[in-house]
């Protein structure tokens, strides 16, 4: 064993009662266990190998001061002395995934880490606590002092950048604004280029049925998103639209864009999983680190059945590995 002497990749554990710690279980493997540290308890790590069956090495880290061991499974240890019942909403799991973020949180401050990977939380068992809990993308924002980060579902097949995340359908319109579509489309811009997409193709959706048909239904294309896409062509950026969505995703075969700039969070996230369930992550673009999350929740209906597909965290790993060989 030896001092932690480089930069790893963190993996918070996500909700003990979801299929975080399951997944987590069963896709590290030795070849990975020298880049990773995960956020966890070793207590839940133990109750969820004796249910599934698995048997990995585990060496528990009680900070990062702590001795690492590249040939276990490492776990920077956050305390949690209660029995999981995988499926059950609890206060005392969804505190537990807090604390886990937080300490990741803490890490990547210190700079410790500039490559978050988060398993799922249950935003319902984390507002117990924290009542006006969102979600990560919100979250990890608020404690970078970040006022405009972009959630981004990306997979080999399709990409799609949020303006809007987890709002009321009511509040999309009025939380539309030129600055934040046009940060969003140049958010999405930056992290195409990064992947080595020269003048990457963008289209943009519109808010509206029809994309508002000319102002009657609706102008926030006209006041808003038109004037958000001129904008970022003032910029070089190859933005176009805005589209009707309904449209726009029915030719994603035909006529297929880099990235696609969805208004709200089902008017992109409907196709997406309809396209890349399990075989896409969600990216969080603007913070001053890199953060990888699945692109799926925390599945009680199926937790602790060893039944969880780990696709996703797997393509979340390798986009991790290339990043980590780049920064």
């Amino acid at each position: 064993m030896k001092k932690i002497n480089q930069k790893k990749i963190l993996i918070t554990s996500g909700d003990p009662h979801g299929v975080g710690v399951e997944i987590i279980l069963k896709t590290l493997t030795p070849t990975d266990f020298p880049y990773f540290l995960i956020i966890g308890s070793k207590n839940i790590y133990d109750q969820y190998q004796q249910i599934l069956n698995i048997d990995k090495p585990i060496h528990i880290l009680k900070d990062i001061s702590s001795e690492f061991d590249p040939q276990k499974l490492n776990i920077l240890e956050i305390p949690y002395d209660h029995e999981i019942h995988p499926g059950i909403l609890s206060p005392y799991a969804g505190g537990h995934a807090i604390n886990c973020l937080d300490a990741s949180i803490d890490l990547i401050k210190k700079d410790f880490s500039k490559i978050l990977i988060t398993a799922p939380v249950n935003k319902e068992a984390i507002a117990k606590s924290i009542p006006h809990f969102i979600g990560h993308t919100e979250y990890l924002a608020d404690h970078f002092q970040i006022p405009k980060v972009t959630m981004l579902m990306a997979s080999h097949k399709f990409n799609v950048a949020l303006v809007t995340t987890h709002h009321p359908l009511s509040e999309v319109s009025n939380l539309l604004s030129i600055e934040n579509i046009s940060t969003t489309i140049f958010h999405a811009n930056q992290f195409l280029l990064s992947q080595g997409i020269n003048k990457p193709s963008i289209a943009v959706c519109g808010l509206n049925p029809h994309a508002g048909e000319g102002g009657k239904i609706g102008h926030e294309e006209s006041d808003l998103i038109i004037p958000a896409i001129n904008k970022t062509k003032s910029l070089g950026i190859n933005a176009q639209g805005p589209f009707p969505a309904d449209g726009l995703f029915a030719q994603i075969h035909e006529n297929p864009y880099d990235i696609y700039i969805a208004m709200y969070h089902d008017q992109g996230l409907i196709p997406f999983k309809v396209l890349s369930f399990h075989n896409g992550v969600n990216i969080t673009l603007g913070l001053p680190f890199h953060r990888i999350s699945v692109d799926h929740g925390t599945a009680f209906n199926i937790a602790g059945k060893g039944i969880a597909n780990t696709n996703s965290l797997k393509e979340a790993m390798h986009r991790a590995r290339i990043i980590m060989q780049n920064i």
